[in-house]
């Protein structure tokens, strides 16, 4: 059976974010190409090609025409020193709480809010909202459940991270995995090249992941984890883990249903997934892709 990973919402998302891309002083020939070969690289998408494949065409295009430019950079190093200044706060809470690896997991799903591919903005004050409601955030218990037996008899782990600011949720997750499960052999993996606000191994680095861990990237400028493009050591790594975690609406979108041990762990943040989900925006998913309806 044929997977739809494209949508008619993520043409309207897409067009939004990269129609307006020249820089001052284009000409408008120049400006009216880019917009045309812009709708061809989505006019000849299949069903099969999902939206993070198709944002990585419209980057290279968008550099192509107008330069290379990391739109993102300076927010990623922002997100990623807010969240650090933070970090003290957020492990005393873990720590402290009844159940340190459950309040792991729900950080890191609540950090998923960072996210300028999904959304236009990402608001301070809402982050902090977010962040606040911990203690009393929901995860689907009966796949906390599965999860948590997995986990016992796992031996490999692979981390699929996705945004900037929120890696460093996920390295207090990862530390928390390697102290509740000491015979997990942990793997993270992030994205090999910039790509909207996705992070890279300068943002691990930034966030002091490379000293929990061991972290590759996975040698694309995809915003999500396409199979068939990743390296050889990603690939190899993803494809035989016994335990996959999976965080964000991208690698969700070019992941489900390949029938790998994956729990997908994401922030409904658009239209597209609440729809999906039948959820309002910025509700917690928990998911296994085995056990997910097709």
């Amino acid at each position: 059976m044929e997977i739809l990973r494209f949508n008619s919402q993520c043409v309207s998302c897409i067009l939004g974010k990269f129609l307006n891309k020249a820089r001052d002083g284009t000409d408008e020939v120049t400006k009216l190409d880019y917009a045309r070969k812009l709708l061809k690289i989505i006019a000849d998408a299949d069903n099969s090609v999902s939206a993070p494949e198709i944002v990585a065409m419209a980057t290279a295009l968008k550099n192509k025409t107008f330069g290379f430019s990391d739109d993102f950079a300076e927010i990623k190093r922002y997100f990623n020193d807010l969240m650090l200044s933070k970090e003290p706060d957020f492990r005393a809470s873990i720590e402290n709480s009844a159940d340190p690896f459950k309040t792991a997991v729900k950080f890191a799903l609540l950090g998923n809010y960072i996210d300028f591919g999904a959304m236009y903005s990402v608001s301070e004050e809402k982050l902090n909202d977010l962040i606040d409601t911990v203690e009393t955030a929901e995860l689907d218990q009966k796949e906390f459940g599965n999860f948590l037996r997995d986990l016992e008899k796992a031996e490999t782990l692979v981390y699929l991270t996705d945004n900037c600011g929120e890696i460093v949720l996920d390295k207090l997750l990862v530390e928390q995995i390697k102290r509740r499960f000491p015979n997990i052999s942990v793997k993270v993996i992030v994205r090999g090249q910039p790509v909207l606000n996705d992070a890279t191994e300068e943002d691990a680095a930034q966030v002091g992941l490379f000293d929990v861990t061991t972290v590759i990237n996975n040698g694309t400028d995809i915003a999500g984890t396409c199979r068939k493009k990743l390296s050889e050591e990603a690939r190899s790594l993803v494809e035989n883990a016994d335990v996959i975690i999976s965080k964000g609406q991208g690698n969700f979108e070019t992941l489900h249903h390949s029938g790998l041990n994956i729990y997908y762990i994401f922030l409904c943040k658009c239209d597209l997934f609440s729809d999906q989900f039948k959820v309002p925006k910025l509700t917690g998913m928990f998911l296994n892709d085995r056990r997910m309806s097709k």
